[in-house]
């Protein structure tokens, strides 16, 4: 379980990463 907790936690931050990316405009403006 510990394992895919790591890799649920590596997809989180390319996901947030690319929404980052996507919508940095909306991000600053938070």
């Amino acid at each position: 379980e510990f394992e895919l907790d790591s890799v649920q936690s590596s997809r989180a931050r390319v996901c947030v990463k690319e929404l980052d990316s996507s919508s940095s405009s909306s991000s600053m403006s938070r």
